[in-house]
């Protein structure tokens, strides 16, 4: 023991805000709703101006076991353009702040696209948003803010499936429901600043609907029906609504 370590040193104590986050979940955030998860945040200002990204599908999110509906089989990109849709409908519906469509952006489209799929890669690997990437983005968006929007899960699956966390655990559900076959929708949200990388808010949510026969409408269960109800779930979390 050298002098002055005669006393053990204090330790340094954990911030309340901090212990309360991971008391109640941590990475693995708080059940909201129904299939949907989120952070516990305190985001400070809200952004100005948000920009959205088009949707990015994470690699394996294809169920290939189980029937689709009518036999439609989607390609990752047709999910992913219908997630975009539906998006768009939610976020004019419920995002109070100023928001822009980046896909939308005819002099940098490119530069959208590529900035989006490396954002993304980085955080699907490492849980954090570059913040050399994000200070990009945001010069070359004019934002302040933009969405993250991935595809965790899409297509059949032979039993219904719950989300059991932010974090994309997805098991078989529990509630006992049976059905042939089911069809499935996984999103996740990511909010975060531009420059800087922060992280503001973080949701994620998965639909899983059993696939019926036609209804009165001549209409039946279809992916993007799956789409459209997790979106609309997720967006009711959003945390800054009109």
């Amino acid at each position: 023991m050298s002098p002055g370590d005669e006393f053990p040193r204090p330790r340094k104590l954990i911030p309340v805000t901090i212990l309360l986050f991971l008391v109640t979940g941590g990475c693995g955030g708080a059940r909201v709703a129904p299939g949907v998860f989120a952070t516990a945040h305190d985001t400070g200002t809200p952004p100005r101006h948000l920009g959205l990204l088009f949707p990015q599908v994470e690699a394996g999110a294809a169920g290939r076991v189980g029937a689709w509906p009518g036999g439609r089989a989607f390609m990752a990109s047709e999910v992913a353009a219908v997630v975009h849709v539906r998006m768009l409908e939610e976020m004019e519906r419920r995002c109070a702040p100023d928001w822009k469509d980046l896909a939308a952006e005819k002099k940098a489209k490119e530069r959208m696209a590529l900035l989006s799929s490396v954002i993304h890669r980085d955080w699907s690997l490492s849980g954090q948003i570059t913040v050399r990437l994000a200070g990009e983005l945001g010069r070359a968006s004019g934002q302040d803010a933009c969405l993250l929007v991935s595809v965790t899960r899409f297509g059949p699956s032979p039993s219904k499936l719950e989300l059991k966390s932010l974090s994309g655990v997805i098991k078989p559900g529990t509630t006992g429901e049976t059905a042939a076959s089911w069809i499935n929708c996984g999103v996740k949200l990511v909010v975060f600043r531009t420059p800087g990388g922060q992280v503001l808010w973080e949701a994620g949510g998965l639909a899983s609907l059993p696939v019926t026969g036609p209804g009165p409408d001549g209409v039946g269960t279809t992916q993007e029906a799956a789409v459209a109800r997790v979106v609309a779930d997720l967006m009711r979390a959003f945390p800054w609504p009109k």
